[in-house]
């Protein structure tokens, strides 16, 4: 073996260690999230306004891409295989109400919402595709599931985006503290109309006025344009941050239900905002209709759901003698 073929092998071993000590430390660093606000938590010390100051950068602990996926049953188990992300991650609600951790869909709505699931591995329409894959802004409060950079600039309350648009929604909120009205209903925008307000230590953000165009995650988890949704953020200690939300649509939900996560404080220099430039084109749509479409063509049917590849179960393998995809549907390309 020469130098060079020596030195590559090196490096590629050195690579392999750094990766295997990455997954173990992502293993033991579990941390389970809050599912209530603890009796006890710190007094943060006041803004010159009069502020709690929960100002700093925040990141939702130890779930990659969990709620993004799935509110209901966190990261899919064979995305974490592929990724080697954390077994524990799996099957983690953040729903914490109702005490099931299923969104309350009536029964109208779960019909469609089934219906997407069952587009999710075969999308042959782009409104198939999670529009967040689409690169179209996520609406609330998926775009604050992951943390976000929290900044005061009286009267407002600023969530500055904090990562890529695929992490986070891609955009930045600036939510009035003064006690201006909402605007009337008339008004629908993607990430609607937010006001805030203190209640002791915890801020309060309200959230009306968004339109029907978003997704809570990529499990096709759909809502209607009466959407109201109340956050409630509290800090725990110097470190932690409790992130609350209550969902009300009498649209599509039997009730009011509630989602919960825990973000860390992220000192690490390398947590900063980023420069996205995000449009359709980027994500590859048309590649992933036509992937959708062959696969449709090949057979493969049946909806979304969490195989888990560790105890054996996959995706259901092709069915001969399906038909093929009609022309309002779309041809399926040759190569």
């Amino acid at each position: 073996m020469n130098r060079r073929s020596l030195d590559a092998t090196v490096a590629l071993v050195a690579c392999a260690i750094a990766l295997m000590h990455a997954a173990a430390a992502a293993q033991n660093n579990w941390r389970t999230h809050l599912k209530a606000l603890p009796q006890h938590v710190v007094a943060p010390s006041k803004t010159a306004q009069g502020w709690p100051d929960l100002q700093g950068k925040w990141r939702i602990a130890n779930r990659i891409g969990g709620p993004q996926h799935s509110l209901e049953y966190g990261i899919d188990p064979q995305s974490s295989a592929i990724h080697d992300w954390n077994r524990n991650a799996r099957e983690a609600s953040i729903v914490i109400d109702p005490p099931n951790g299923q969104i309350p869909y009536n029964e109208v709505a779960t019909a469609r919402r089934n219906e997407y699931l069952r587009w999710v591995y075969t999308p042959i329409k782009r409104q198939h595709i999670d529009p967040e894959a689409r690169c179209l802004l996520g609406g609330v409060p998926r775009a604050t599931l992951q943390g976000a950079e929290i900044r005061y600039a009286p009267p407002f309350v600023v969530f500055v985006n904090l990562g890529r648009t695929s992490d986070m929604g891609g955009y930045t909120r600036v939510i009035p503290m003064d006690g201006r009205p909402f605007p009337n209903d008339t008004l629908k925008l993607t990430k609607g109309v937010s006001r805030g307000h203190w209640e002791g230590h915890t801020l309060v953000v309200e959230t009306r006025n968004q339109n029907d165009k978003t997704w809570f995650d990529s499990h096709g988890s759909f809502h209607s344009d009466q959407i109201t949704v109340v956050e409630r953020i509290t800090m725990v200690d110097a470190d932690t941050m409790y992130y609350q939300a209550t969902i009300v649509d009498p649209d599509v939900f039997t009730r009011p239900w509630t989602i919960a996560t825990t973000w860390n404080r992220a000192r690490n220099e390398s947590e900063r905002q980023w420069e996205e430039g995000c449009w359709e084109g980027e994500r590859d749509v048309e590649h992933m209709l036509e992937a959708g479409r062959r696969a449709y063509a090949a057979g493969h049917r049946g909806i979304h759901e969490h195989k888990d590849p560790d105890k054996g179960e996959q995706f259901a393998p092709a069915v001969k003698n399906r038909p093929a995809l009609s022309k309002a549907e779309g041809p399926v390309r040759p190569n």
